[in-house]
């Protein structure tokens, strides 16, 4: 078993067991839901360090993405002072590879949609309880898997043939809020995410053995917290 498999059920097993201490010791215990959406930018991370290749030209690949979309559902889960928080997340991304090696007669463009469904598991720290059960405030860190999928919706030109993994994980972190409080006992507010994980997307230039290539994402967007 490698060690973001077991690294993630670690995780899974210690938010079992604290959550069910924690339950027994409050009476009052009970999970929060929250539902959201926003955009995002990120998706396939390329390499672009050839140096060490004698056979890739280091200007012979490059790439950009797109504005996307995501929208998840996650539920927070005490555990001591601070919570687990876990759930679903779904998220879309688009990105435009441009290939411009004559030495390997690779020259085209290539526009690739990635879709990944993401499941997260953060340690989820409270600011501000005073004013807001669980933190008005919180700083979340911990691992993130996900599963892959890539269409290619257009090409041109002469250009590699591509493959992708379909599980990838890795570190990730960010922040929430929910500062506005509506007349039905339910929360608003925003939240902004991070990623850096492993490799996504495999070709002539995005090899195993390279170092860099992998996934990564900014994501932010509006919470909606079901109230207790």
């Amino acid at each position: 078993m490698n060690k973001k498999a077991t690294g993630t059920i670690f995780i899974i097993a210690l938010m079992i067991s604290g959550c069910t201490s924690t339950k027994m010791a409050d009476k009052n215990w009970q999970p929060t839901y929250r539902i959201q959406a926003g955009i995002n930018k990120g998706g396939i991370v390329e390499n672009t360090q050839f140096e060490n290749s004698k056979e890739i030209p280091v200007d012979a690949y490059s790439g950009a993405t797109s504005l996307g979309a995501n929208a998840g559902a996650h539920i927070s889960l005490p555990l001591g002072k601070n919570s687990i928080e876990s759930g679903l997340d779904l998220m879309l991304n688009q990105q435009k590879f441009k290939y411009h090696d004559e030495a390997n007669q690779y020259k085209g463009t290539s526009q690739i949609m990635t879709y990944q469904i993401m499941f997260p598991v953060v340690y989820s720290i409270g600011f501000f309880k005073n004013i807001q059960t669980g933190g008005l405030f919180q700083v979340k860190v911990g691992y993130l898997a996900q599963l892959n999928f890539l269409h290619q919706v257009k090409k041109s030109g002469s250009i590699p043939q591509y493959d992708n993994n379909l599980y990838s994980g890795g570190f990730t972190a960010g922040i929430a809020s929910t500062p506005f409080k509506l007349k039905n006992g339910n929360m608003l507010g925003f939240y902004f995410d991070v990623y850096r994980g492993g490799q996504v997307y495999k070709d002539f230039y995005n090899k195993t053995s390279y170092e860099e290539p992998g996934s990564a994402f900014i994501k932010t967007g509006i919470i909606y917290h079901f109230g207790k």
